[in-house]
């Protein structure tokens, strides 16, 4: 169900998108006003009305799957839908996609922090077992840092804050974790700067060299 609800939502925002952004507007009228002695002949063009309704029409329905997307049951379609609205909301309304990126991201955390819990809760079996297997998760706060990140360097800077706080907190307790079981800690968080170049990276991958410049920067002089 929640398959065929995420391909639903993805197909919807593919569609709105090309309508919002006008991949095939319709011809534009030229204007030709008249001549005066010693003057140039400008042509303006006239507002397509076809063009235009298209936006207003993909722009509704693109508001219309955001105000779903809150009622999902799963925080992890809830984050994803919300960040690719807001990333199509950009640049029409900036305002609107700054707060649909901001709700992504609450639905982003609380998805990894139950990832965070079941993991842990394998890990703990595993470790009675006597066999410990580390598996990846899906990181969806970097999924949305990643797009929310290439829009506003100054949203991203928000986020990245908020994820290096929160992973402060995951390696502190951690490492409480292991001096009361006297181990090692094997599974802290990444460091402020990890998680800063791999948002560098990420972008890079984007082909936004400049955004990822600006992230990268205030750590390329540390080792």
């Amino acid at each position: 169900m929640a398959h065929r609800a995420y391909l639903l939502a993805g197909l919807c925002l593919i569609a709105f998108t090309s309508l919002l952004h006008g991949q095939a507007p319709a011809e534009k009228k030229e204007i030709t006003p008249r001549k005066s002695s010693g003057s140039k002949v400008v042509k303006a063009e006239e507002p397509d009305p076809v063009a235009a309704q298209r936006q207003v029409v993909a722009i509704s329905l693109l508001q219309s799957l955001a105000d779903d997307a809150r009622s999902f049951r799963e925080p992890k379609l809830r984050a994803r839908v919300q960040a690719r609205v807001a990333d199509a909301f950009w640049e029409t309304d900036r305002e609107r996609a700054r707060g649909l990126f901001r709700k992504a991201w609450e639905a982003a955390e609380t998805e990894d922090a139950e990832s965070d819990r079941r993991n842990a809760d394998e890990l703990r079996k595993q470790q009675a077992s006597g066999v410990t297997i580390r598996t990846a998760r899906p990181d969806l706060r970097a999924e949305v840092l990643r797009l929310a990140a290439k829009r506003d360097r100054a949203l991203g800077e928000e986020f990245l804050k908020k994820l290096e706080e929160a992973n402060q907190k995951a390696a502190e307790a951690a490492s409480d974790n292991a001096r009361q079981n006297n181990s090692a800690d094997d599974f802290s968080a990444s460091s402020a700067a990890a998680k800063r170049l791999a948002l560098a990276q990420r972008l890079l991958e984007d082909g936004d060299v400049e955004r990822a410049l600006e992230f990268a920067g205030p750590v390329l002089d540390q080792v």
